[in-house]
């Protein structure tokens, strides 16, 4: 894999063990060759791809974070895995992973702790309604109906997807009915059409 902070092909060609003597005409040699070049296009190409970032793409990382659970990470038996969290994706919601072994003097037997510290749901959650500016409204004479759909409108404002907005605010407002919540804010955007 080459490394993004080599400056240059002579330099590329050098790491890759070339004698630096000869590292600039090779370098130009294998620029020539179809498979590298592509391979180095690809590189680009990806770079430019990933360099913007979405509302939309930040909002689903924290709205991920805020519905993971220790559940991502542990296997079969209840013991941390890797795998499992690469699999699932809670990979990059583990802070750190200790493990301890202590052996019992008297018996001989081996005890494994593990100590996992992760990103917390209840963080994601604060982030999410900061976001979307759940936590700025206080309407108690309103039903939690009410604050929902007002809720939703706001939201909509966001260019989010319906669902991801109902499924938000149904963390928030477990109560209120999830079918009839989507129906007025669909009934909302259809009349806002016309």
């Amino acid at each position: 894999m080459s490394d993004p902070n080599t400056k240059n092909q002579t330099e590329a060609a050098i790491k890759a063990g070339c004698p630096p003597a000869s590292a600039r005409v090779t370098a130009s040699k294998w620029l020539t060759k179809y498979n590298i070049r592509d391979a180095i296009d690809a590189r680009r190409k990806r770079a430019l791809e990933q360099q913007y970032v979405t509302r939309q793409e930040v909002l689903g990382s924290a709205v991920f974070q805020m519905r993971s659970s220790i559940d991502d990470v542990l296997d079969d038996y209840g013991l941390p895995s890797i795998e499992k969290a690469r699999q699932t994706g809670a990979i990059d919601l583990i802070r750190k992973i200790e493990t301890k072994v202590s052996l019992d003097a008297e018996t001989g037997n081996r005890e494994i702790t593990y100590k996992i510290e992760m990103l917390t749901s209840q963080d994601a959650r604060k982030e999410v309604a900061r976001y979307l500016r759940i936590e700025s409204h206080h309407w108690p004479e309103r039903t939690a109906e009410q604050r929902a759909f007002d809720l939703a409108i706001e939201m909509l404002q966001h260019n989010l997807p319906i669902k991801l907005i109902i499924d938000v605010l149904m963390e928030e407002y477990p109560a209120v009915d999830r079918e009839q919540l989507t129906e007025q804010v669909e009934a909302h955007l259809a009349n806002a059409g016309d």
